[in-house]
């Protein structure tokens, strides 16, 4: 009799371990189960290791060094417009050619949900000068690269190139002088330094000028012999032919 209940109880025990380790393969087998995420490949990093280098960005752009002028010189202008008789007017060295620093606004816009690929950017900004106060506003296309692990670095290296335009406004008359096309390009670097936050170091080549007669006001005036100056007739020379600038930004989208 002792037996016969001692075989029962086995009985039962080994149907209840068998209906249970079925069940359980039911639950690890069916579709977003434990099964299905222990075979995700290990590779796949932590959500929280990704980083997003996607920017809609406003912020605030600084020129240390803008429009470092060496010389312009205007060839064949005549003596009623710049007072001097040999015919070749130069501002070297002068307070027409100084500026300051400028400061501005900075736009920055990523076209690409991950923040790499293709972008754009743009900048405002106003240089004030000994004689002369510049403005210049610049907008080009740049293409995101990461620098280094693109899961989680926090840099970025954007080739850039774009067009802007700079106008000059005498400081004590407050009069416009005129204005000139100019294209440049180069690269910058991006530094994710929070979440919202980047800062942006540029270097670029100094602005090519399409009008540089227009620039100063002198593209209608005329040479000794009467003919209006063309815009091979006026040299700009810069002190150092790149420039940088900076940019601290803020993610608004």
């Amino acid at each position: 009799m002792k037996c016969r209940f001692t075989y029962i109880i086995l009985i039962l025990i080994g149907g209840l371990t068998s209906a249970y380790s079925q069940e359980e393969n039911d639950f690890v087998s069916s579709p977003g189960s434990i099964d299905n995420i222990i075979s995700v490949p290990n590779d796949i990093p932590p959500i929280q290791d990704i980083k997003a280098f996607r920017e809609r960005s406003i912020g605030v752009y600084f020129l240390p060094i803008a429009l470092n002028f060496e010389s312009i010189t205007f060839s064949g202008v005549n003596e009623s417009t710049f007072n001097n008789p040999n015919g070749d007017f130069v501002l070297e060295g002068s307070d027409a050619v100084s500026f300051n620093s400028g400061y501005g606004l900075a736009v920055n816009i990523d076209f690409n949900n991950s923040g790499f690929g293709f972008g754009a950017l743009g900048y405002f900004a106003f240089i004030p000068g000994e004689s002369l106060d510049g403005f210049d506003g610049f907008v080009g296309l740049k293409y995101d690269l990461p620098l280094g692990d693109r899961v989680s670095t926090n840099f970025e290296i954007s080739p850039l190139l774009g067009v802007g335009s700079i106008g000059f406004r005498t400081v004590d008359e407050e009069l416009f002088t005129g204005s000139s096309l100019y294209w440049s390009g180069g690269v910058r670097v991006t530094w994710r330094m929070a979440n919202r936050w980047f800062l942006g170091i540029d270097a670029q080549n100094a602005p090519v000028f399409f009008n540089r007669a227009g620039l100063l006001g002198v593209e209608d005036t005329q040479n000794f012999e009467g003919d209006n100056l063309e815009t091979n007739d006026v040299d700009i020379e810069y002190n150092f032919i790149f420039q940088f600038n900076a940019s601290l930004r803020f993610n608004i989208f």
